[in-house]
């Protein structure tokens, strides 16, 4: 058995919480939260003491904290323990959107793989020369080299590009059957992988409302949390706001000619149920809700 503290990443995290909810003002205060610890137990006082003063500095040279001499959280500071995820991955996102002006969406999903919270997928050697041909394609749309985050190792990186190209293919509508095949996942796996990049998306959006002062930029991440979400191109982004349609639903409305909630609101049942995986029930809930989001809008 093995405390999970004691990782370095479950650390961090912790001790930025405690530190932005008020519980530890210092690092005795910190120590005595971890005092009743299983991590405590295992590693003792002295060893665990300079672990908390290594990832305080950090927190401070990151300006997640400050040491006045009391701890107290920034505003980022608070802002990334609420989003619970790691300061190393806000750090990530931080670097990726400060000072730009807009954000591809394969700049903002490999800031999203390169975090330690986001699990990698698993590269064969074969898979090398083709993830490296992927990596010089996209680069001029990146924010950053990826090579640049030197406490992550090349293995990672190169991990991180491939779970890239799996978040690529999701947002751009292939199949599960497809992806399954190509990146060897099963359904459930899949879902893991999309639920937690999207956690991670909205993680970077909401972020990047306190580190770039680009409207075009927090827009662009807004537009990438909701299509990795629902799995659609943007083009979609309007008709799975009805409850009941998916990505599969949304592509088949759109391509019947249903592009938009008016031309839902506007259609008949009669017209809907001639799109394949609309039945007449489900034509008449999208038909209400269109007219009724409309009615909100205006």
């Amino acid at each position: 058995i093995f405390s999970k503290l004691g990782r370095e990443n479950a650390l961090r995290t912790f001790i930025l919480a405690l530190i932005a909810s008020g519980y530890a003002e210092n690092i005795d205060d910190v120590v005595k939260h971890i005092r009743n610890t299983l991590y405590y137990k295992q590693f003792g006082y002295s060893d665990i003491k300079l672990k908390l003063q290594e990832i305080i500095s950090f927190l401070c040279e990151s300006e997640f904290i400050t040491k006045t001499p009391l701890l107290e959280p920034t505003r980022l500071g608070k802002r990334v323990s609420e989003l619970y995820i790691d300061p190393l991955s806000a750090i990530i996102f931080i670097k990726g959107v400060k000072g730009v002006k807009r954000v591809h969406d394969i700049a903002a999903l490999t800031l999203i793989a390169l975090t330690p919270d986001m699990p990698k997928l698993s590269v064969r050697r074969s898979e090398i020369s083709l993830i490296d041909r992927f990596l010089g394609e996209v680069c001029n749309y990146l924010t950053f080299d990826p090579y640049e985050l030197s406490f992550i190792s090349d293995y990672t990186i190169t991990s991180a590009i491939k779970t890239t190209m799996f978040l690529r293919d999701w947002i751009y509508e292939y199949d599960e059957e497809y992806l399954s095949k190509k990146y060897n996942l099963g359904p459930g796996d899949i879902y893991s992988l999309v639920e937690t990049a999207e956690w991670l998306a909205y993680s970077l959006k909401e972020l990047s409302k306190l580190t770039t002062s680009s409207r075009g930029a927090v827009k662009d991440l807004e537009i990438i949390h909701r299509r990795i979400k629902f799995g659609v191109k943007e083009e979609l982004l309007e008709l799975v706001k009805l409850e009941g349609i998916g990505r599969v639903r949304a592509r088949a409305l759109y391509s019947s000619g249903f592009k938009h909630l008016e031309d839902i609101a506007n259609a008949t049942v009669e017209d809907l149920v001639n799109v394949k995986g609309i039945g007449v029930e489900i034509a008449r809930k999208i038909i209400k809700q269109a007219q009724e989001i409309i009615r909100g809008q205006n």
